[in-house]
Protein backbone atom coordinates (compact mmCIF):
# COMPACT_ATOMS: atom_id res chain seq x y z
CA UNK A 1 0.00 0.00 0.00
CA UNK A 2 1.72 3.18 -1.17
CA UNK A 3 2.00 5.71 2.05
CA UNK A 4 -0.78 8.83 2.25
CA UNK A 5 -0.14 11.72 3.73
CA UNK A 6 -0.74 12.13 7.46
CA UNK A 7 -4.12 14.39 6.54
CA UNK A 8 -5.18 11.83 4.22
CA UNK A 9 -5.04 9.10 6.59
CA UNK A 10 -7.86 7.59 8.12
CA UNK A 11 -7.68 7.10 12.20
CA UNK A 12 -7.75 3.51 13.11
CA UNK A 13 -11.30 4.28 15.34
CA UNK A 14 -12.78 6.40 11.97
CA UNK A 15 -11.99 3.41 9.97
CA UNK A 16 -13.20 1.03 11.72
CA UNK A 17 -16.79 2.91 11.86
CA UNK A 18 -16.47 3.57 8.36
CA UNK A 19 -16.64 -0.21 7.67
CA UNK A 20 -19.04 -0.87 10.20
CA UNK A 21 -21.27 1.50 8.55
CA UNK A 22 -20.96 0.06 5.09
CA UNK A 23 -21.50 -3.16 6.70
CA UNK A 24 -24.84 -1.47 8.02
CA UNK A 25 -25.87 -0.31 4.59
CA UNK A 26 -24.94 -3.59 3.04
CA UNK A 27 -27.25 -5.79 5.51
CA UNK A 28 -30.18 -3.05 5.40
CA UNK A 29 -30.37 -3.67 1.31
CA UNK A 30 -33.19 -6.03 0.51
CA UNK A 31 -33.32 -7.65 -2.85
CA UNK A 32 -35.77 -5.44 -4.76
CA UNK A 33 -40.02 -7.18 -4.56
CA UNK A 34 -41.33 -8.00 -7.52
CA UNK A 35 -44.98 -7.96 -6.21
CA UNK A 36 -47.57 -5.98 -8.03
CA UNK A 37 -47.77 -4.47 -4.08
CA UNK A 38 -44.42 -1.80 -5.16
CA UNK A 39 -41.47 -1.76 -2.75
CA UNK A 40 -42.13 -0.98 0.86
CA UNK A 41 -40.36 2.01 2.65
CA UNK A 42 -38.63 1.85 6.13
CA UNK A 43 -42.29 2.24 8.08
CA UNK A 44 -43.76 -0.22 5.81
CA UNK A 45 -45.62 1.44 3.27
CA UNK A 46 -45.58 0.57 0.09
CA UNK A 47 -45.90 4.13 -1.43
CA UNK A 48 -42.76 5.51 -1.43
CA UNK A 49 -40.83 4.56 -4.85
CA UNK A 50 -37.56 2.54 -5.28
CA UNK A 51 -35.26 4.31 -7.26
CA UNK A 52 -34.69 2.02 -10.30
CA UNK A 53 -31.07 1.10 -11.55
CA UNK A 54 -29.71 -1.10 -14.19
CA UNK A 55 -28.22 -4.60 -13.42
CA UNK A 56 -25.24 -3.05 -14.77
CA UNK A 57 -25.23 0.36 -12.55
CA UNK A 58 -25.98 -1.82 -9.14
CA UNK A 59 -22.83 -3.90 -10.20
CA UNK A 60 -20.47 -0.60 -10.40
CA UNK A 61 -21.77 0.23 -7.36
CA UNK A 62 -21.13 -2.87 -5.75
CA UNK A 63 -17.62 -2.93 -7.26
CA UNK A 64 -17.00 0.70 -6.03
CA UNK A 65 -18.21 -0.20 -2.48
CA UNK A 66 -15.96 -3.45 -2.40
CA UNK A 67 -13.00 -1.16 -3.60
CA UNK A 68 -13.79 1.44 -0.76
CA UNK A 69 -13.83 -1.22 1.64
CA UNK A 70 -11.12 -3.06 0.51
CA UNK A 71 -9.08 0.37 1.00
CA UNK A 72 -10.71 0.85 4.60
CA UNK A 73 -9.41 -2.75 5.61
CA UNK A 74 -6.04 -2.36 3.85
CA UNK A 75 -5.83 1.16 6.08
CA UNK A 76 -6.96 -1.02 9.10
CA UNK A 77 -4.07 -3.43 8.64
CA UNK A 78 -1.30 -1.12 7.98
CA UNK A 79 -2.25 0.95 11.58
CA UNK A 80 -2.26 -2.24 13.33
CA UNK A 81 0.90 -3.26 11.99
CA UNK A 82 2.80 -1.71 14.42
CA UNK A 83 6.40 -3.75 13.75
CA UNK A 84 5.92 -2.44 9.70
CA UNK A 85 5.28 1.21 11.01
CA UNK A 86 7.92 1.42 13.28
CA UNK A 87 10.45 -0.06 10.76
CA UNK A 88 9.52 2.58 8.48
CA UNK A 89 9.71 5.28 11.33
CA UNK A 90 13.53 4.09 11.98
CA UNK A 91 14.21 3.54 8.00
CA UNK A 92 12.71 7.63 7.80
CA UNK A 93 15.17 8.17 11.13
CA UNK A 94 18.44 6.82 9.36
CA UNK A 95 18.11 8.41 5.85
CA UNK A 96 17.71 11.72 6.98
CA UNK A 97 16.88 12.65 10.55
CA UNK A 98 15.92 16.33 10.50
CA UNK A 99 12.74 15.12 7.71
CA UNK A 100 12.14 12.41 10.03
CA UNK A 101 11.91 15.04 13.31
CA UNK A 102 9.42 16.65 11.29
CA UNK A 103 7.56 14.15 9.27
CA UNK A 104 6.61 11.95 12.46
CA UNK A 105 6.49 14.70 15.50
CA UNK A 106 4.35 12.47 17.78
CA UNK A 107 6.86 9.45 17.52
CA UNK A 108 9.86 12.34 18.21
CA UNK A 109 7.90 13.62 21.05
CA UNK A 110 7.14 10.32 22.80
CA UNK A 111 10.63 9.20 22.28
CA UNK A 112 11.44 12.43 23.83
CA UNK A 113 9.12 11.91 26.79
CA UNK A 114 10.70 8.13 27.43
CA UNK A 115 14.30 9.45 27.05
CA UNK A 116 13.25 11.94 29.84
CA UNK A 117 11.30 9.71 32.17
CA UNK A 118 14.11 7.07 32.02
CA UNK A 119 17.08 9.01 32.43
CA UNK A 120 14.98 10.91 35.77
CA UNK A 121 14.09 7.39 37.24
CA UNK A 122 17.99 6.37 36.54
CA UNK A 123 19.19 9.89 38.04
CA UNK A 124 16.72 9.08 41.54
CA UNK A 125 17.78 5.99 41.37
CA UNK A 126 21.57 6.66 41.37
CA UNK A 127 20.78 9.48 44.03
CA UNK A 128 18.74 7.19 46.48
CA UNK A 129 22.37 4.62 45.92
CA UNK A 130 24.51 7.19 46.99
CA UNK A 131 22.56 8.82 49.91
CA UNK A 132 22.91 5.31 51.72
Amino acid sequence: MAKKKSSDELSVPKAISEVARGVATARAMKPHDHSDAGPADADGDSTAEAPQRSRAELQADIAATRAQLAGLVDEIEHRLDVPARAEVIVDDFKTDPKKAVVTHKKTTVTAAVVVAAVGTGIGLLIRAIVKK
